[in-house]
């Protein structure tokens, strides 16, 4: 009697295992193509496919939109593409998300996605729009010199432990507008991975976070610039100039090209 149970428990167990590796392999399909091959061998694949919690890292919009519309899983991986307003409406969660595809929308920004002189603000319906999307952020990227109040929706609508990957000069000015408008310390990015050349010694550490600084270099020796580093901030550089000599660990340096 006890082997039997022990034997029915040890298929149940290698059910799971089998179901767990179908839903690995189908997130690193390549399209919906993919998909609908795999869903049609038999009812575990299935089950499987219809079980993901995200849908998988395609690289068109076209098939997260369908995949996301069929199967209605709650977090949507945008993988920086963009991806339609209605999926990210519909869904709880939003990764990889790209704002500069938002930017795209707006009546402040012109066909050649640059912002408009006829229109110098948000409209409240864009603004709201907006909003909505970002409470359901997990990660994303900006690397188009959004307007303020863009970078101000971020700051006051952002989810606690999102993480953000952006150009020097947006990173600076969210770091002025967080500061400016009180945020609790706590509701900083998770993770703020900073392009640019860091020459005005702007960026602080922020308490338990991952702040990485992706140095272009070509500058910085052409000009002989000096930076300082603070505790708790790690730069990838393949040159760098110190103020002072440093014995942390923050610095990773890496080959240029």
């Amino acid at each position: 009697m006890e082997d039997s149970r022990s034997s029915n428990y040890r298929r149940r167990e290698m059910k799971q295992l089998d179901m767990v590796y179908l839903m690995k392999v189908a997130l690193h399909v390549k399209d919906m193509n993919d998909i609908q091959n795999i869903e049609m061998i038999n009812k575990k694949c299935g089950i499987a496919i219809n079980s993901l919690k995200v849908n998988p890292w395609f690289t068109s919009e076209r098939d997260i939109n369908k995949f996301c519309n069929i199967f209605n899983p709650p977090t949507c991986n945008c993988n920086l593409l963009p991806v339609d307003e209605s999926v990210l409406m519909k869904v709880e969660n939003i990764r990889n998300y790209e704002l500069d595809s938002f930017c795209r929308t707006l009546k402040i920004v012109n066909a050649d996605n640059q912002f408009n002189p006829q229109y110098q603000k948000m409209t409240e319906e864009e603004k709201e729009r907006m909003a909505k999307i970002i409470q359901k952020v997990e990660s994303m990227t900006y690397f188009s010199d959004i307007v303020e109040e863009m970078i101000e929706l971020v700051v006051q609508n952002m989810k606690k432990g999102i993480k953000i990957r952006t150009y020097e000069v947006c990173a600076k000015k969210f770091d002025e507008i967080f500061d400016k408008m009180k945020i609790e310390e706590s509701m900083y990015p998770s993770e703020m991975i900073i392009y640019g050349r860091i020459n005005n010694n702007w960026i602080k550490a922020r308490e338990n976070k991952n702040i990485i600084i992706i140095c272009e270099t070509r500058g910085l020796i052409e000009q002989e610039s000096e930076i300082s580093i603070p505790k708790g901030i790690t730069i990838y550089s393949s040159s760098i100039l110190l103020v002072k000599p440093n014995n942390e660990t923050n610095i990773k340096f890496v080959r240029s090209k």
